[in-house]
């Protein structure tokens, strides 16, 4: 092995080991929120309420993943640019109806230790071709034996039907490059009758006089 490809491995090591110890801290920055997220959940069903939390999903984001993202951002790949990603933890949180999105933003805003570092609400905004969810970037405090620290976990929430309308969108044309005009139409009005539903929903629930 000569000397540039030996330097090379030994960069790439030293990133990789780089990644797992950010890692680590995505993960338990990760399973402190998901304990609270769960908590929500457990509080609603114990004061007798119906519940504002349907399911919950999470993810680390691996090593391919993060440079393919710093690739596709053209950045280089390295420590800083490393721990400047902001959704390397990912929590999904998916609620019965569209006004729970809200209330459960608002439970988490109200939290100790939670910092809001940005939002996204493509629920009153959505995407050009439909897609409707909420997004924030928490920090939030993680202690380990010798130090706290504050690190970044991205959770979308969004309702049963908004989530239907994305899988499907996941499965018919993820990380395509180009999406015809065609499909945008066609993806927007599956999401324009998605929104009707959860309207009528929402009025339903109303009319049972179900809070």
């Amino acid at each position: 092995m000569d000397l540039t490809k030996k330097t090379e491995c030994q960069e790439i090591q030293a990133l990789k080991e780089a990644y797992s110890a950010y890692a680590l801290e995505c993960e338990a920055a990760m399973d402190v929120l998901l304990a609270r997220i769960r908590n929500l959940q457990r509080g609603t069903a114990a004061s007798g309420g119906r519940t504002l939390i349907d399911s919950v999903t999470y993810r680390i984001k691996t090593f391919d993943s993060c440079v393919s993202k710093l690739k596709r951002n053209k950045k280089d790949f390295n420590v800083e640019n490393l721990r400047d990603l902001r959704d390397v933890a990912g929590i999904r949180v998916i609620t019965p109806f569209r006004d729970d999105i809200y209330t459960v933003v608002k439970a988490l805003e109200n939290q100790s230790g939670i910092f809001v570092e940005r939002r996204k609400d493509y629920v009153a905004n959505p995407k050009e071709n439909g897609y409707m969810s909420y997004h924030l970037t928490i920090s939030i405090e993680t202690f380990f034996l010798d130090r706290k620290v504050n690190v970044p976990v991205e959770v979308q929430i969004r309702d049963v039907s908004m989530n239907l309308w994305a899988s499907l969108e996941h499965v018919l044309n993820y990380k395509k490059k180009t999406t015809s005009p065609t499909a945008t139409k066609a993806f927007k009005e599956l999401a324009e009758y998605l929104t009707d539903f959860d309207d009528r929903a929402i009025e339903l629930r109303k009319q049972l006089r179900i809070k």
